[in-house]
């Protein structure tokens, strides 16, 4: 009687996880779309060279920390962007720093505090 009871309840709970399974992967899943315009044109020649971090603060701003790594080739033509380039939502500079003369290439990762520091 207890291995009747116990497999009864077990069948019941594997019924209702599958169910709550089926329920999650039937939500729709985000769509996501690639905006060509984003960001805006870079000022002054500048060029990103490898990107070691992406973050956002708590006013949606896109911070991107740049390696300044760029080849002798692309410094012919181009400048490497501060180390630090911050954007809004629209795609506009919105701050930057660190020089990438000083900063060394193999800056890694980025996060922001609840006081976006």
């Amino acid at each position: 009687m207890f291995w009747r009871t116990q497999n009864a309840l077990s069948r019941w709970t594997a019924l209702l996880l599958l169910s709550f399974v089926w329920s999650l992967s039937a939500q729709a899943q985000p769509r996501f779309e690639i905006d060509p315009t984003w960001p805006q044109p870079l000022p002054d020649r500048w060029i990103f060279a490898q990107i070691g971090g992406v973050c956002v603060d708590s006013h949606d701003h896109i911070a991107i920390v740049d390696r300044n790594n760029i080849t002798d080739e692309e410094k012919q033509t181009n400048v490497p962007v501060p180390t630090f380039v911050m954007f809004d939502t629209d795609g506009e500079i919105v701050n930057t720093w660190g020089d990438p003369e000083v900063v060394p290439t193999d800056v890694h990762g980025c996060s922001f505090d609840e006081d976006d520091n």
